[in-house]
């Protein structure tokens, strides 16, 4: 990864809720560093983005591998990474993940204000 003016790093929080399914749920939260250049292809980024999504949001406790527990690393590590991609600010990066995920719900409500204000 190159370091210079065009480097950024966000430091995220991730809320994970882990615990076996008969437990009450535990709430754990921790920052995620998400360092990027922002020169770098936005395929390259975005890919990073999610290694770095997925990893942060791995539950590798052996007692809770149940089929909650995926869904909630999948949905940590989705909602984490569209966190990430609008945090960067980079219009290739956001229409690429519009692209793989779809419009988030924040975008379709950003665009009726704006054509109710047209």
């Amino acid at each position: 990864m190159t370091f210079g003016s065009s480097t950024a790093a966000l430091l995220l929080p991730v809320l994970l809720l882990a615990a076996p399914a008969t437990a009450k749920p535990a709430t754990i939260s921790y920052p995620v560093d998400f360092s990027y250049d922002a020169d770098a292809p936005a395929e390259e980024i975005y890919a990073a983005f999610q290694r770095t999504a997925r990893a942060a949001c791995r539950i590798d406790a052996p007692d809770v591998l149940t089929f909650a527990a995926r869904r909630e690393e999948r949905r940590c590590a989705a909602q984490l990474l569209d966190d990430a991609v609008r945090a960067t600010e980079l219009a290739p990066l956001i229409a690429l993940h519009e692209w793989e995920t779809g419009p988030s719900p924040q975008h379709h409500r950003f665009a009726k204000r704006q054509r109710a204000q047209d």
